[in-house]
């Protein structure tokens, strides 16, 4: 009964994302973050942005276990975008993952 609620409010995934997933899971596709200090950020596995501005940047990520990574700081940019990856230089107080897509505004 539950599925069947969830299919009428259009809650539940659709059937490419839950494929997706567990095609990610499988072959161990996960988001990679290499950090250069506080001042340069290389992210691998990246979607597309959510939110970009100076003091937060809300990324879409490709990860079994988390779908947004949220990066929080001062005089944020993005130096590159290239598909899979993003460069974002600025610094940078707090690196978070979400399990949904939010917004850089919630913790």
């Amino acid at each position: 009964m539950a599925k069947k609620q969830e299919r009428e409010k259009g809650t539940r995934p659709s059937v490419i994302a839950r494929m997706r997933a567990e095609c990610d899971r499988a072959t161990l596709a996960v988001c990679r973050i290499e950090a250069r200090g506080c001042r340069r950020l290389v992210v691998e596995g990246c979607e597309r942005i959510l939110d970009y501005g100076e003091c937060c940047i809300c990324l879409a990520v490709r990860d079994p276990d988390a779908r947004c990574l949220v990066v929080r700081g001062r005089g944020l940019r993005c130096l590159s975008y290239h598909p899979n990856a993003v460069i974002i230089e600025g610094r940078m107080d707090a690196v978070l993952w979400h399990d949904g897509e939010a917004n850089g505004t919630d913790s």
